[in-house]
C-alpha cells in the first residue's frame, strides 16, 4: 500500500517543482522532493506500528469468526452421602457436551466490528502518511527557502566587499571622505553576520528535514527547488470540491461505522441465545446407560441489554453529529486557506515581476553613477538595502504560496488520494 501512497504523493506534490540544480557544494548530494518523500515513507520508524496493529486485528478477525466453543463436563452423583450412599457403590456418572446456540447474525456483528476497526486503521495509516508527507514537504520548502536566502546574503556580502574596495581607492585618492569607508566596512561586517546566520539556518532546516526519515545528522545535501515557480491559485469551486476527500472526515466516517457496528452487536446480544446440553449417564444400580438432553434459556436478556443499547445508540449519534460539525468547520478552513494562498501569490508575483526587477535596474544605474562620481555612498547603499529587502520579501512570499498550497493538499487529502494534478497545479510544471 505504501507504494501506492508514494505514487500518489509524488504526482500530487509536484506543485513544488524540481528546477535546474544550483551549484553543488563539495560533498553535497542533490536531493529532490521526491527523494525526500521516498526516504520518509521508507524509513520513518513509526510506520511499522501499523503493520503490527494490522496483524493484531487479523487475529481478532479470526477469533470473531469462530463458532461458540463446545464444553465437556462430567458430573458424579450419589457419593459421600449417608446410608446406602455413604460410599461410591451407587454413584452415577454423567458425561456431557454443551454449547450456546448462536444465531448467525451475532457472529456477523462481531466480525463487522473488527472489519470497521481494520478500515479505521487503514484510514489512520493514510492520515499518518499524509501528515508525514505534508511535514516533509514543508521541511523541504524551508530548506529551499533557506538556501535562497543564503544565496541572497552571499551576493550582498560580495557587493559590500566590492564597495569597500572601491571606497578604499576613492578615499586614498581623496575623492570620498573616510567616514563613508568606515560605514561601508561596518555594513560589510553586518552582511557577514547575516551570511553566517543564513548558513546556520540552512543547516538547521536540513537537520529538521532529515529527522523525518530518521537521520537528523544527514544534512550533506542540496535541496533542488525553485520557489518562484508559483503556479495558479486554486479556485473556490475546486477547493470546495476537495472537501469530500478530507482525511479527517474519512476518520469520522470510520468512527461512525464502528459505532454502528457496536450498536448492531449489542442489539444481537439482546436476543435469546439458548444453550443445549447432551450426554450419557451411567446408572450404577442397574449398570445401564442413558442419554441426557437439556436446554437452558436466559430470561430477561432484552431488558438487561437495554442499557447497553442506549449507550451504543448515543455514541453512534454523537459520531454522526461530530462528522456534521467537522464538515462545516473544514469548509471554512479550506476557504480561508484559499484566500491566504491567493493573497500570498499576488504579493509574490508583484515582488517577482515588478519590484525586484525595478530595484535591480536601479542598483545597476546607481553602480554606474557611483563609478562616475554622480552618486554618493549613501544613495547607493539606500538602493542596495531596498533591493535586499525586496529579495528577502520575495523569498518569504513565494515560500508562503507553497506552504498554503501544501496545507490545502493536506486538508483535502490530495497528497495521497488525488492521482491527477489538480487545477491549482496548472502553470507550475516546467
Amino acid at each position: 500500500m505504501r507504494n501506492v501512497l508514494l505514487h500518489g504523493a509524488l504526482i500530487a506534490l509536484c506543485s513544488f517543482i524540481v528546477a535546474s540544480a544550483r551549484a553543488e557544494q563539495p560533498n553535497q548530494r542533490l536531493l529532490s522532493l521526491q527523494d525526500a518523500l521516498r526516504l520518509g515513507l521508507q524509513q520513518h520508524p513509526q510506520l511499522t506500528q501499523f503493520t503490527l496493529r494490522a496483524q493484531s486485528l487479523a487475529g481478532d478477525q479470526e477469533s470473531a469468526a469462530l463458532s461458540p466453543p463446545l464444553t465437556l463436563s462430567a458430573e458424579l452423583e450419589n457419593i459421600a452421602g449417608s446410608g446406602a450412599f455413604k460410599d461410591t457403590q451407587n454413584a452415577e456418572l454423567t458425561l456431557s457436551l454443551s454449547s450456546v446456540i448462536e444465531p448467525r447474525y451475532q457472529r456477523d456483528a462481531r466480525q463487522a466490528i473488527v472489519t470497521a476497526r481494520q478500515q479505521a486503521l487503514a484510514t489512520e495509516e493514510n492520515v499518518f502518511a499524509l501528515d508525514l508527507l505534508t511535514e516533509i514537504t514543508r521541511g523541504f520548502i524551508a530548506v529551499v527557502a533557506a538556501q535562497e536566502l543564503l544565496n541572497i546574503h552571499q551576493q550582498s556580502h560580495q557587493l559590500w566587499q566590492h564597495r569597500v574596495t572601491d571606497l578604499q581607492k576613492r578615499v586614498t585618492a581623496g575623492r570620498s571622505p573616510a567616514a563613508e569607508l568606515l560605514r561601508a566596512q561596518a555594513a560589510l561586517a553586518q552582511a557577514d553576520i547575516a551570511r553566517l546566520d543564513a548558513e546556520n539556518t540552512v543547516l538547521l532546516a536540513k537537520m529538521s528535514l532529515s529527522k523525518l526519515w530518521g537521520e537528523p545528522d544527514d544534512f550533506h545535501f542540496t535541496a533542488q527547488g525553485n520557489l518562484q515557480h508559483l503556479g495558479a491559485p486554486a479556485s473556490r469551486e475546486h477547493i470546495l470540491s476537495l472537501l469530500d476527500q478530507h482525511p479527517d472526515l474519512r476518520l469520522l466516517a470510520d468512527e461512525t461505522r464502528l459505532r454502528t457496528a457496536e450498536l448492531n452487536l449489542v442489539r444481537s446480544r439482546s436476543s435469546l441465545t439458548p444453550e443445549w446440553q447432551a450426554g450419557i449417564r451411567h446408572i450404577r444400580e442397574s449398570d445401564d446407560t442413558a442419554l441426557v438432553l437439556g436446554i437452558s434459556v436466559p430470561l430477561s436478556s432484552g431488558a438487561r441489554a437495554s442499557g447497553e443499547i442506549k449507550t451504543a445508540r448515543a455514541q453512534q449519534q454523537l459520531a454522526i453529529q461530530q462528522q456534521d460539525s467537522a464538515i462545516l468547520e473544514l469548509r471554512s478552513q479550506l476557504l480561508q486557506l484559499g484566500e491566504q494562498q491567493h493573497l500570498a501569490l499576488q504579493r509574490a508575483k508583484i515582488l517577482r515581476d515588478e519590484i525586484v526587477p525595478l530595484l535591480s535596474r536601479a542598483l545597476t544605474e546607481a553602480d554606474d553613477a557611483f563609478a562616475r562620481g554622480r552618486y554618493s555612498y549613501m544613495e547607493w547603499s539606500l538602493i542596495q538595502n531596498e533591493l535586499l529587502d525586496a529579495q528577502l520579501a520575495l523569498i518569504h512570499s513565494a515560500a508562503q504560496v507553497h506552504y498554503w498550497r501544501t496545507e490545502i493538499d493536506r486538508l483535502s487529502g490530495a497528497i495521497l488520494f488525488n492521482q491527477d494534478p489538480s487545477p491549482s497545479k496548472q502553470g507550475v510544471m516546467p
